[in-house]
């Protein structure tokens, strides 16, 4: 799958431009802002102020997209996601697929496109990452419009194990083409370098047929932004980069974490990494101890086996991460199929999310019977789309039928309720089968789910349990102009976390 050329006469000073919006296409980090061909160093050509470059008016790009971990443990899910971009004409065709290390496609969904821009998690549905036997692995995405046809925007390899151990991917490394560029002859940034250290770059870059168009050596940040180096026009099927080391500043890095590439591209391969070492800088030249930053869900909801058609269920529980921000969570419930049915995405920008704050936007109680997955799928500044809670349940099941939880003779509390005035909570919860495990009566500001005003749970381990009993811990009276949802949950050995009442009411 090749991208279409219109090639043309280009002054070297636009070619550093049109390097940019390749490299981004790629969805590597850009190059330097300036070129300089091979002939223009060492002064030796008349006309090497102009190479020929393919057009990239009409570039395709993705951002935010999903960055599959090489370790995949198996049966983890994996949220497609990202959103492409068409510069001048529309997206026509958007392929997203898994295929295996001989090529051939495990899973992939497919959409025609009229529009200049694509949601990818559109087709999140059509990728079942949780269903990948152990191997190796690539995920792509193929864009086409009307200057590019089957573009590969993103090629991913990585690896599926049974527990996330260090396994060793027989992936070959993709080949565009019998017009091959490697090097040879080069060193290795160490993993960990002194700050005011130097370090000097060397190896041989070779294109098998056709001539170097061009060829980037220089250090990246860890957002891929480009810190210093240079990229010239070689015209020419080798190059020594040692000619590039004088413009490596190593010595001048402030102390963080870089990528040293080495980036080429010929008449057939567009931005081959042939180099993507990453590296350390730190005040004494010694590794950084390394920092944790797992992701939990502390007193979250307990999903039962199964749950009766038509039961509601409570979403609860805060999820932590250890060091860095969550920047992106869904919480939701996944057929069979791993289909997305029920839940939302949300972009905390936080150590800690409420859990709550999304229990309307997942309907256990409009499910269908059938077979589901409960998942909780979060990412931050070292992890993506790790599936931090994951509960296989049933709908429609005779054992959750039959083991019911009820309210009667509960309390009604008035849509409008004059401030100070009192409401007695009452009525009796009762379980058919099992003792019922929890019982939590409360009153949250606004919904359901909102910030808890009052609240008492009590363990009853018994089939019944009088709710006047907490009359004096739920206290109305005490309550400030708003509006407020008074809510009865309860949990038994079939049905956890079921909603028994939820009231929404307005005090003032």
């Amino acid at each position: 799958m090749k991208n279409q050329k219109n090639s043309k006469k280009v002054a070297a000073g636009v070619l550093a431009a049109q390097i940019v919006l390749q490299a981004a296409a790629m969805n590597i980090p850009a190059f330097a802002d300036d070129v300089q061909t091979d002939a223009q160093e060492n002064a030796e050509s008349t006309n090497a102020d102009s190479v020929a470059v393919a057009s990239a008016d009409d570039t395709l790009t993705i951002a935010n997209g999903t960055a599959v971990p090489e370790k995949l443990v198996e049966g983890k899910f994996v949220v497609v996601k990202g959103t492409v971009s068409s510069a001048v004409s529309n997206i026509t065709k958007i392929t997203v697929g898994v295929y295996d290390k001989d090529g051939n496609c495990v899973a992939s969904g497919s959409v025609d496109v009229k529009e200049k821009t694509f949601d990818l998690s559109k087709l999140d549905d059509k990728i079942s990452f949780n269903k990948l036997t152990t191997g190796d692995y690539y995920y792509k995405v193929i864009v086409s419009n009307a200057s590019n046809s089957d573009y590969v925007l993103v090629n991913q390899s990585f690896t599926v194990t049974k527990t996330g151990e260090n396994q060793t991917s027989t992936l070959p490394i993709p080949a565009v083409s019998e017009d091959k560029i490697t090097i040879s002859g080069n060193n290795t940034v160490p993993d960990t370098m002194k700050k005011g250290s130097s370090f000097s770059i060397q190896g041989t870059v070779t294109s098998e047929q056709s001539d170097l168009v061009y060829l980037t050596a220089g250090v990246y940040d860890s957002n891929g932004n480009f810190v210093t180096g240079r990229t010239i026009a070689p015209k020419a099927k080798t190059y020594d980069i040692r000619k590039l080391d004088s413009y490596i500043s190593f010595n001048k890095l402030n102390e963080g974490k870089y990528i040293y590439a080495v980036i080429a591209t010929n008449a057939e391969n567009q931005n081959v990494a042939l180099v993507n070492k990453q590296f350390t800088v730190t005040a004494d030249g010694n590794a950084a101890p390394t920092v944790s930053d797992n992701m939990t869900v502390t007193n979250g909801t307990e999903i039962p086996d199964n749950i009766a058609k038509g039961k509601y269920l409570s979403i609860k529980g805060t999820i932590t991460s250890e060091n860095s921000n969550i920047t992106s969570l869904t919480v939701g419930v996944y057929d069979a199929n791993n289909k997305f049915v029920t839940g939302k995405t949300v972009n905390p920008d936080a150590k800690t999310y409420n859990l709550a704050n999304l229990d309307n936007y997942v309907s256990f109680n409009a499910l269908a019977e059938g077979t589901y997955t409960y998942a909780v799928i979060a990412s931050n500044g070292a992890n993506s789309n790790v599936t931090v809670v994951s509960k296989k349940f049933t709908v429609g099941s005779q054992t959750s039928v039959l083991d019911e939880l009820k309210i009667s003779n509960g309390t009604t509390v008035p849509q409008k309720l004059e401030k100070g005035k009192t409401v007695s909570v009452k009525g009796t919860v009762t379980s058919t089968i099992s003792n019922i495990t929890s019982l939590t009566v409360g009153i949250y500001e606004n919904r359901q789910g909102g910030r808890i005003i009052t609240e008492k749970t009590v363990i009853p381990n018994a089939k019944t349990y009088d709710l006047s009993m907490l009359d004096n811990d739920i206290a109305f009276n005490k309550l400030t102009d708003g509006t407020y949802a008074y809510v009865v949950i309860a949990t038994n050995a079939n049905n956890g976390n079921y909603t028994l009442t939820s009231q929404t009411f307005t005090v003032g």
